[in-house]
């Protein structure tokens, strides 16, 4: 889908999260050619009330495969998906912010190397940190071939967004887009089910973030060689 953007969700036990996400993400999109995906787990509880859902909603971009850490769904759904853009997503969020896929290809345009991180607001910004706990980040295809991955490999859950965002500042690629919000919904949601078992994971990206600093610097060096001076 040429200049469109792809949203990436992996979703468990959160059906009433997903129809939420799909109705913002229909009344905020501007053009067709943008698209919305979502991973559902096989052994999820839940996985025919998403079906049903989905189906209630013609909604037909989707997959049910096995259970596995969230960093391979989001790789996994950018393979499946289409558009220009892939974007990380998550169903804790809505999207409230009126034809984001126009501000977001618009704010890509100076970027015909398509070598850049796009990160909006979440409604979770502090001081210092004008993204919050979640940017959302988003990049071009190409660059997805080039590093051979959308979600950094060695994270199996947390600190992946981060990575993105870290990468796209030292490349000098970092849009900050701060006119689009995707806002995170209620905190309670890290402590159900789903929350608890993504939670499990972070000592593990937390020890990957700190010491995979090679990782980073090889991925920047990747980069720059194919970025327009």
């Amino acid at each position: 889908m040429k200049n469109g953007v792809s949203l990436l969700c992996p979703t468990r036990g959160r059906p009433e999260n997903a129809k939420t996400l799909l109705e913002s993400f229909r009344k905020t999109v501007k053009r067709d050619n943008n698209e919305l995906w979502f991973y559902i787990q096989d052994d999820d509880p839940k996985k025919d009330e998403y079906v049903k859902l989905f189906t209630e909603m013609n909604h037909k971009e989707y997959i049910v495969d096995y259970f596995t850490f969230t960093g391979h769904m989001w790789n996994r759904l950018a393979d499946e998906s289409k558009g220009d853009i892939i974007m990380l997503m998550g169903d804790d969020c809505v999207i409230e912010t009126e034809h984001w896929d126009e501000k977001i290809t618009k704010a890509v345009n100076p970027y015909p190397d398509c070598i850049y991180i796009v990160g909006v607001v979440d409604g979770r910004s502090k001081p210092g940190n004008p993204y919050g706990s979640c940017p959302f980040p988003a990049m071009h295809r190409r660059m997805k071939e080039i590093l051979g991955y959308f979600y950094p490999l060695h994270f199996l859950h947390r600190y992946g967004d981060t990575y993105l965002i870290k990468l796209g500042e030292k490349l000098g690629r970092l849009i900050k887009m701060d006119q689009v919000l995707f806002r995170h919904l209620k905190s309670e949601y890290s402590k159900d089910e789903t929350g608890k078992k993504s939670r499990q994971w972070t000592p593990y990206d937390k020890n990957s973030y700190e010491k995979g600093g090679r990782y980073f610097q090889q991925d920047f060096e990747l980069l720059t060689d194919y970025k327009t001076k």
